[in-house]
């Protein structure tokens, strides 16, 4: 799926000058660039293929570092960054439950909480994270990972149980979580 990243005029004629010394189509590359407006400073990129795209930024922010051409690698980098971001997702959940907590040698009672549920999932790199609080009393706290092969959860850390909250808010997202059945 196709994503639309806007650029200032001075990432975009970085991106252009990279390619055009790269003597590569834009196809190879995996974007196809856009002018709005010559006379605005708004240019866009549409990413077609954002892991080729990934790879050729990265490849060519090294060689600009190494060659120290600082300005060009920096704007590789704040381009990947864009790309990274109009990929991933995040949501924040809040909602009033009944929480405890459970320690080797037993539980505590329940008790009502505002808790809030982080959510993210970057697609590109197959990754996830999550953080769950209760406002106002740090006692109540798990942070984690969250890993995909081809969109469906196989792995995760941080916490014992994934909670449900986490789960169904992977799917609604059509992420497959069958690992956690």
């Amino acid at each position: 799926m196709s994503k639309t990243i806007q650029l200032n005029r001075n990432l975009y004629n970085t991106l252009n000058n990279t390619i055009r010394k790269n003597n590569i189509k834009l196809f190879h590359v995996g974007i196809n660039l856009h002018v709005i407006n010559k006379d605005s400073e708004k240019f866009q990129i549409e990413v077609i293929n954002p892991k080729r795209f990934l790879n050729f930024l990265e490849k060519n922010w090294k060689t600009s570092y190494k060659n120290e051409d600082y300005d060009t690698h920096h704007n590789l980098v704040k381009i990947k960054k864009e790309v990274h971001n109009v990929y991933r997702k995040e949501i924040t959940l809040k909602m009033k439950q009944k929480v405890r907590l459970e320690y080797s040698h037993g539980c505590t009672k329940y008790e009502t909480k505002n808790m809030t549920y982080n959510i993210g999932f970057n697609p590109i790199k197959q990754y996830g994270w999550f953080e769950i609080y209760a406002d106002n009393d740090s006692s109540y706290y798990s942070e984690g990972g969250l890993w995909f092969k081809e969109n469906s959860l196989c792995d995760y850390d941080g916490i014992f149980s994934l909670p449900f909250e986490i789960q169904e808010q992977l799917e609604k997202w059509g992420l497959d979580t069958s690992y956690l059945d």
